[in-house]
């Protein structure tokens, strides 16, 4: 990539021109470094694509903790609160609105005091200015609103990225799960000192991931329990149909016993003249 550049720089370069091209030099001059900002701007572009790829694919191989991500009503909240927190000064929420905290427990004086000036039906905005992010981080951190749904293993992907923090050998802070990830350990798992503050962070991820996978699909909930009475309706009718073949078929197996019988009362009329006449 650094001959890239370098070849860019070379091809790129201001051209000189002698006094007599002056009508010409200063337009050419201008076109020149507007060429080299825009070449320069798409080789460090394709420089930080690659990287971030490189990135992805190191992560994706990473084996995922064990963990079963307990999506109750309380530990949605309780994540709720914590990704509010912590998350949306540099993440949005695009497809959650204010609103939608009434669904998983919110008050709502808790959600007046949440939301500020922002309306209800407003969706979740970072705090922070869009440049400020992306001077601080190099890239405008994703929404989180589908984010369970983004990555492979969902919940525990989140969970397992948010306990992969670690102090590596040069005394920085690294990611097990994300290796050269941009985001800081928001919730110093990293630096717990002891077990017992270990223990305490991992229960708040394990609710942060339960909101994230809620919030990547709020009506979740609802088409469960609407899938229970849809199952229920569909094997009433199923035995409402077995009853009903078996009275069809009752009906059918009567006549044909029926014929049956007049057929050999028929055969036995017909037989007694022929004996008669014998």
């Amino acid at each position: 990539m650094g001959r890239t550049l370098a070849a860019l720089q070379e091809r790129s370069g201001p051209c000189s021109g002698k006094s007599g091209q002056a009508d010409h030099s200063g337009q050419t001059l201008k076109e020149n470094t507007t060429m080299k900002k825009a070449l320069l701007k798409s080789a460090l572009a394709l420089t930080g694509a690659l990287t971030i790829s490189s990135v992805f694919a190191a992560g994706g191989h990473v084996e995922l903790e064990d963990v079963t991500i307990k999506n109750t009503p309380e530990a949605v909240k309780a994540g709720a609160q914590v990704v509010i927190e912590n998350c949306v000064q540099c993440h949005s929420m695009k497809y959650i609105k204010y609103r939608h905290l009434a669904e998983i427990g919110f008050s709502q004086e808790e959600i007046d005091n949440i939301r500020g000036d922002n309306g209800m039906n407003e969706a979740f905005k970072r705090g922070m200015d869009i440049n400020m992010v992306r001077d601080m981080f190099g890239l405008v951190p994703p929404d989180l609103s589908l984010m369970a749904k983004a990555r492979k293993g969902g919940g525990t992907y989140i969970y397992s990225l948010l306990v992969g923090y670690h102090q590596n050998e040069n005394g920085d802070t690294d990611n097990k799960v994300f290796p050269g990830i941009r985001m800081p350990d928001v919730m110093s798992y990293s630096f717990a000192s002891d077990d017992a503050e270990r223990q305490e962070i991992k229960d708040s991820i394990q609710n942060v991931s339960a909101f994230l996978v809620w919030a990547s699909d709020p009506n979740a909930a609802k088409r469960e329990g609407i899938g229970f009475y849809v199952v229920a309706y569909l094997l009433l009718l199923t035995i409402l149909y077995y009853l009903l073949k078996k009275r069809i078929w009752a009906t059918v197996g009567e006549r044909q016993a029926l014929e049956q019988q007049s057929k050999r009362e028929g055969e036995k009329a017909e037989a007694k003249p022929q004996s008669s006449e014998a």
